[in-house]
């Protein structure tokens, strides 16, 4: 800890608190410490009578809206944010991993920096090689959707095992239907908001929406935004909708943590 002129420079410790006259200002989560993960971090100051007033941090980046909730870096495969983004370019980047699982095009759709990508829901779609397994996660944030036909994104098996990991935001019944790994439907249907599956968990806005019943078995296809994978014909269950942001997790995060995590997208 460094003084300059009654500013104070705060360092980051992990899980040490072997230090004297400290104050606990907060916690909070990074991915890395030193090259390794850490479970929790802590900004101190020494108190000294000197007030919050004269305390500054200095190179502190907050985590990104994918941890909200203290979600762990290690946990968050990918984040896709094409709202806000800097161009569309930049919207295909993985934020949680940039160069890691950035999205490709399968069909290029439009995109503006306040509604992120605009699918079309007759060959846009967005191609990534996550594979996704049984216990994960996967979040989207939408709006503009059009008709009852379409896909947010996932994955589907077709063949062998069959189940996969879908969202269908307003299918033919106007309900939501999900895939996790078999079919479940929800009422009413949803045309702008946030959708999630946590494992067998469906979630609506942040809150508890069903549960599907069974494991995801070893997924033949990988995980797209959009429309979804199929052998023989490409691109299928495309969706007319607009698209903020996307994030998957190899883990199944907890009900709190999505309500969380739907605050901070919401927040976009």
């Amino acid at each position: 800890m460094g003084n300059n002129e009654n500013t104070f420079y705060v360092n980051l410790y992990s899980d040490d608190y072997s230090l004297t006259s400290n104050e606990k200002i907060f916690n909070i989560n990074f991915p890395t410490h030193s090259g390794s993960p850490i479970k929790e971090d802590v900004f101190y100051y020494i108190c000294n009578g000197i007030s919050r007033n004269n305390v500054a941090i200095h190179n502190f980046t907050p985590p990104g809206w994918w941890l909200a909730g203290d979600i762990s870096a290690v946990n968050c495969i990918a984040a896709y944010q094409p709202k806000g983004a800097a161009d569309y370019a930049a919207s295909l980047s993985n934020l949680a991993n940039p160069g890691t699982y950035d999205a490709t095009e399968g069909g290029t759709p439009d995109w503006d920096a306040v509604n992120g990508w605009k699918f079309n829901g007759t060959d846009d779609y967005l191609i990534t090689t996550i594979t996704l397994a049984d216990g994960w996660t996967i979040i989207f944030r939408f709006s503009n959707k059009v008709g009852t036909a379409g896909t947010l994104g996932g994955s589907y098996n077709y063949t062998g095992s069959a189940g996969g990991m879908l969202i269908f935001p307003h299918n033919s019944s106007s309900k939501v239907s999900y895939y996790s790994p078999a079919n479940f439907q929800v009422a009413p249907y949803l045309d702008s908001g946030v959708l999630a599956l946590a494992g067998n968990k469906a979630y609506r806005n942040g809150s508890y929406d069903g549960t599907g019943s069974g494991a995801l078995p070893a997924q033949n296809n990988n995980f797209w935004m959009g429309a979804n994978f199929k052998s023989g014909e490409e691109d299928v269950n495309n969706i007319e909708a607009y698209m903020q942001a996307v994030a998957v997790y190899n883990i199944t995060i907890t009900a709190s943590q999505i309500s969380a995590l739907t605050t901070a997208m919401n927040a976009l």
